[in-house]
């Protein structure tokens, strides 16, 4: 299963849900850090999400939909992970880390899900980085600049669906 789980930004987030819906991501995790500006996500939001998605599994064709979790915080999130998941954690300012290609290039051909974790704008707050790191996350390059939330995201989900099919061809 191809995943990814996102701080929800203040911007953006609605058309993130719809591309990578169309890209054909598997799992959508609405993340809360210490910089997010969005604190809290309730019920009418994740309501209007799926909507977002609905629409988007029908313009796209798709044939199954991806399942939208319930927002966490972040720690909430990453201490309940399965084991076997390959996860990802894309952040910035840290020097020699693999790209996303070169990571996705390096998982294991039977993996049940892989995960890349995009961050709020302005970056990971360092304790978040750290227990990312101690939990078992990899830390991965988007590229060579900054990119807002939803493009990362967005970004993410295609290097990952593009990498499955690769996978599945071999």
């Amino acid at each position: 299963l191809i995943c990814i789980a996102v701080v929800i930004p203040k911007k953006g987030f609605e058309n993130m849900l719809q591309m990578s819906c169309e890209i054909g991501v598997d799992i959508i995790q609405p993340l809360i850090s210490k910089r997010s500006v969005i604190k809290e996500c309730n019920n009418e939001k994740i309501i209007r999400y799926q909507k977002i998605i609905h629409e988007a599994v029908e313009q796209s064709e798709r044939l199954w939909s991806p399942n939208l979790k319930y927002a966490l915080k972040f720690p909430d999130w990453i201490k309940d992970l399965p084991s076997d998941s390959q996860i990802g954690f894309a952040t910035t300012r840290i020097e020699n880390l693999p790209n996303c290609v070169e990571w996705l290039e390096g998982r294991p051909h039977k993996v049940d899900q892989v995960w890349i974790v995009i961050g709020p704008e302005g970056g990971w707050d360092k304790d978040e980085e750290a227990l990312a790191f101690d939990s078992g996350c990899d830390g991965v390059s988007m590229g060579e600049t900054i990119l807002r939330t939803s493009t990362a995201a967005v970004s993410a989900c295609q290097l990952m669906t593009s990498w499955r099919r690769l996978k599945s061809s071999s």
